[in-house]
């Protein structure tokens, strides 16, 4: 693609989306990096999304419907705006390998998408675990397209914090990448030890990786992060990330050593 042709997408690719979302343009050092996450976002896809909104709402319903554990249609997506949940859903689209840090409505909506092949998602809370397993259909697919891990950081409360401050916290950020091929293209953080997760990504991922966290625009202590990531894309508390060039690994992993019991 020319730059002029380029140009042209990206302006409409920001237009669209501030039509509905309010998204953010954001500065990239890479201009390569900018084209090739635009390129892999089909703008005919976007425009059907944003003006039909029958592909995020559809997959909700389909999801919520079938899940014991939801209270009312919406309880599993509490978490996402409805700009989040177009822009997940996006994303989602692209992808073939994904993988998660932390349980929940995202986890429904990879499985439902099917262009994906490989879904690993990880919790530290075992009993929510079990409840996502409720899910029907899932159990036919747990195991081989879908596998969903359970790390043990010892007890937990709510959301799947640690009661306290233990070594087994740091099995979260690192356990996954020790078990499967690190092949994904895509990654949602939204778990805990945040911070520890990226680092870990960034240790043992390819370095086009798509990277996506939760809350990261509103939580100043992860903005460590922007030492090796280049933000892409922010919507309301969504920051889409990709990997820098040239990043000293020695640095992040000294970083790492500081963050990995850290479960915010």
């Amino acid at each position: 693609m020319n730059s002029k042709k380029f140009l042209i997408n990206f302006l409409l690719f920001q237009y669209i989306l501030s039509l509905e979302s309010n998204f953010r343009i954001c500065n990239l050092n890479s201009y390569s990096k900018r084209n090739k996450i635009i390129n892999d976002i089909n703008l005919i896809d976007i425009i059907s999304t944003i003006i039909k909104k029958k592909i995020p709402l559809q997959y909700q319903k389909n999801c919520v419907s079938k899940l014991p554990v939801a209270k009312k249609s919406d309880d599993i997506f509490a978490f996402l705006t409805e700009k989040e949940r177009f822009f997940f859903t996006l994303l989602l689209k692209k992808s073939k390998k994904y993988l998660e840090f932390g349980m929940g409505g995202s986890t429904l909506l990879a499985f439902i998408t099917p262009n994906i092949e490989k879904i690993i998602s990880i919790d530290s809370d075992y009993n929510w675990i079990q409840n996502i397993k409720k899910f029907k259909n899932l159990k036919d697919e747990e195991g081989k397209r879908i596998i969903l891990n359970y790390i043990n950081v010892g007890k937990v409360r709510n959301w799947g914090f640690p009661i306290s401050k233990n070594s087994n916290i740091q099995n979260y950020s690192k356990q996954i990448f020790q078990k499967f091929e690190n092949d994904y293209d895509f990654v949602f953080i939204d778990g805990i030890a945040r911070v520890a997760c990226a680092l870990q990504i960034i240790l043992n991922c390819k370095p086009d990786i798509k990277i996506l966290i939760h809350d990261f625009n509103f939580r100043p202590y992860y903005h460590i992060l922007y030492k090796y990531l280049d933000i892409i894309y922010a919507i309301d508390s969504f920051a889409l990330f990709s990997i820098k060039d040239d990043i000293d690994i020695n640095e992040v992993k000294e970083d790492y050593e500081i963050y990995k019991t850290d479960i915010r």
